[in-house]
């Protein structure tokens, strides 16, 4: 039989433009139930972007028994994941799951998407931490600037040690949602239209987009910016027009949204890594059998091996993507990324973040397994 899986008022507070598309498939194929570069893995590399199902799509949801929609973002190695984990779980399940994946955060930005998930007409997330830090402030943990300096700091420590899993599943006690995995969104960056970055001094007066995180925008208003918070659905328009002079993410947000186009200097700060989480629903989660649960897990766990394996082959190639596109990379010198991290020392961002933490210790903890 059928799992049900409420769906009240799918499209409160989404795109305007992404109603139709997405109500249509969604209402149509689900009844009551709940630009990649040239390096991208071949296999993987087909999404879903706006739910846009075939006709052997549209056979697989309808004759599935549990069907579950999935709201992914707009980076191409997580895109890339969230394929792989459509597949695996259609594969393993012998079509008795399916996943309604929805690419290019085509069901609303991370907030609404989140919020939607908490409701439980959405049932899988993947999402950034920064907006989630209302709800669950230990998340502020991923806004510390130069807490990790690697990728291997940033996998075997942060994310995926006893301590690092403790963290990014607290958000089931503290947020409603279940925290599934954890992929990574990588080291953010700084771009602008105005001028080469290779020092602290160059940063001043820069109108920096943010997102809405108390810790970002103290951190670059130490560093001499202007920063403000904006909408991500409105950042490019913002950069184009000269709105905004420049911004902060990780490469695979700069090469996945094109911002190259528009922010002629691309300087690596690498100030801050930023994962996301895979969040789910805990009642669409809890009504699976054992079995579906088991196959849910396998398939999460292969995804996220995929995701962070696919974050490595999109980087090696971001730079000349970046560079093809009329962008100047720049790589901090380490005299220089040394003057950023002093400033931000002695703003004693760490601290800030700790008080708005509910368990402070989590920052103490780390920062001495990292040391």
């Amino acid at each position: 039989m059928k799992r049900s899986i409420s769906r009240r008022d799918f499209m409160r507070g989404m795109a305007a433009g992404a109603v139709g598309v997405a109500a249509a498939s969604i209402l149509g194929g689900c009844g009551n139930s709940g630009s990649s570069s040239s390096s991208a893995p071949a296999a993987d590399a087909g999404t879903q972007a706006a739910g846009g199902d075939t006709a052997a799509e549209d056979e697989l949801k309808k004759n599935a028994e549990v069907v579950m929609i999935f709201s992914n973002v707009t980076t191409n190695c997580s895109k890339d994941a969230g394929t792989f984990f459509k597949e695996m779980i259609t594969e393993k399940s012998g079509g008795r799951m399916y996943i309604d994946l929805y690419q290019d955060n085509i069901l609303g930005d991370d907030q609404t998407a989140t919020e939607n998930t908490q409701i439980g007409d959405i049932q899988i997330v993947v999402t950034a931490t920064s907006p989630l830090v209302s709800t669950y402030p230990d998340y502020y943990l991923y806004d510390t600037p130069y807490l990790v300096l690697n990728r291997d700091q940033a996998k075997d420590i942060l994310l995926f040690s006893d301590l690092g899993k403790t963290i990014y599943q607290g958000i089931k006690e503290n947020g409603g949602l279940y925290g599934a995995s954890v992929w990574e969104n990588g080291f953010r960056n700084l771009t602008n239209s105005k001028k080469e970055v290779t020092c602290v001094a160059d940063v001043k007066g820069l109108k920096l987009r943010t997102m809405d995180n108390d810790v970002h925008l103290a951190a670059w208003t130490a560093l001499g910016a202007n920063p403000a918070p904006m909408a991500f659905s409105e950042l490019y328009t913002a950069l184009q027009q000269g709105t905004m002079d420049g911004q902060e993410n990780p490469f695979a947000i700069i090469v996945s949204n094109h911002f190259y186009d528009v922010q002629p200097y691309i300087t690596m700060t690498e100030h801050v890594y930023s994962p996301h989480v895979v969040l789910v629903n805990p009642a669409a989660y809890d009504a699976l059998s054992d079995e579906f649960k088991a196959i849910f897990d396998e398939c999460m766990a292969a995804a996220t091996d995929k995701q962070f394996e696919y974050a490595i082959a999109y980087e090696q190639t971001a730079v000349e993507d970046c560079e093809k596109g009329g962008a100047k990379v720049t790589a901090l010198t380490d005299e220089a990324k040394a003057e950023f991290q002093q400033v931000l020392a002695d703003a004693d961002i760490n601290g800030m973040v700790k008080a708005k933490m509910t368990h402070p210790e989590y920052m103490d903890q780390m920062v001495e397994m990292l040391a």
